[in-house]
């Protein structure tokens, strides 16, 4: 059931773009306006509905049902759950009542009557050797069900979503998340990680998502915030995006996130506006049968460098998802003491690794 779930909504994601598409033909406006505000798709069905062209009614309408039927199974499948795990633990508890009816732990055997030609006071070895209190038998070892995290979608109801801003006082730094996005700190994803048996990355410290996606559906992306506090990182002089690349496609590991694997190359170039470094690399991960692409932005600071990156989105992207971490890169605000100076400060730790190094993941 779960497979049929993941199937029904890749088709809405298709049925999605497909009316982006057409969206997008009539009023490159319109096209942005429902990327970033899901209720102006209703607007724009109204507004093409007669437009033989333009109108969205099968894609939208269809969207509708393949999102209902979808979770309707989802309901099913919790239902099923919940009702299983139920008779589990009934079972447990019968069991357990069952056992502690026929020989109690705490209860103690029956001392025997005392010899005749005992004397008071010169108790039996038995007698005067202490009760002990250990079970008869020994604790039941957790199941690696048990043992295993709980589903993501039972952690997202547990996370608390933030909105406005997140501050980072003891690095300098305050995140001003924009209109429309809300955020979660390091702990509530490092949690979300766990649940998707991912190792949590000890350098993030918040996730940033659009409003509009669901966390828990199989095309869900977000913006992995992390701090590298390596110290003032050296970052004159042009950025050669050939060079890069070639010192990127020899690198063995890097720094940043990413998906890994082997480079094919920058579907963006590397390129600095503003005080933001930001490109997007193609990469062909380990063992997966097409290439993604891998989105980055970041902004140096006195004591380190503040990354913005979005991993593992589908080939053709690059706009979105460079521009979402462009954005949040640009709303990132740094104390004037913390903020980057292009001479090397006075005092505090240096990296030993230049910006070329960093984006090329090299030294």
């Amino acid at each position: 059931m779960t497979g049929l779930v993941l199937i029904l909504y890749g088709i809405s994601f298709i049925l999605g773009i497909l009316m982006l598409v057409r969206v997008f033909r009539a009023s490159v406006l319109d096209g942005l306006l429902c990327l970033f505000l899901p209720f102006w798709n209703i607007v724009v069905l109204i507004k093409y509905w007669k437009d033989p062209d333009h109108d969205i009614k099968l894609y939208f309408f269809g969207q509708i049902v393949v999102i209902g039927v979808a979770v309707m199974l989802l309901t099913r499948l919790d239902h099923q759950t919940a009702r299983r795990d139920g008779t589990l633990q009934t079972a447990s508890a019968d069991a357990g009542d069952s056992s502690g009816a026929s020989a109690p732990i705490d209860s103690a055997p029956a001392r025997p009557a005392a010899s005749r030609n005992e004397r008071p006071g010169s108790g039996s070895a038995s007698a005067s050797a202490p009760r002990s209190r250990e079970p008869d038998t020994p604790a039941r070892a957790q199941t690696a069900e048990e043992l295993a995290p709980p589903p993501l979608r039972v952690v997202l109801r547990a996370v608390t979503f933030q909105h406005g801003g997140m501050e980072r006082s003891s690095a300098g730094f305050q995140l001003v998340i924009p209109d429309h996005f809300r955020g979660l700190s390091a702990t509530d994803a490092h949690r979300l990680e766990a649940s998707m048996r991912q190792t949590p990355d000890i350098r993030e410290i918040a996730w940033v998502a659009h409003e509009s996606v669901a966390l828990d559906a199989p095309d869900a992306w977000h913006v992995s915030v992390r701090w590298l506090p390596d110290g003032w990182v050296a970052g004159s002089g042009m950025l050669d995006p050939w060079q890069l690349l070639k010192a990127a496609q020899h690198a063995t590991s890097g720094r940043l996130a990413g998906s890994g694997g082997d480079l094919i190359g920058y579907a963006v170039a590397p390129s600095a506006e503003d005080g933001v470094y930001n490109w997007v690399e193609e990469r062909l991960p380990a063992g997966a049968p097409a290439s993604v692409l891998d989105c980055h932005a970041i902004k140096l600071a006195r004591r380190g460098v503040l990354e913005f990156t979005v991993a593992g989105q589908p080939v053709g992207t690059q706009q979105l998802c460079g521009a979402t971490v462009r954005l949040l890169a640009r709303h990132a605000r740094f104390d004037p003491d913390a903020d980057y100076t292009a001479a090397p400060p006075d005092s505090g730790p240096r990296a030993g690794y230049a910006l070329a190094d960093l984006i090329a993941g090299t030294h």
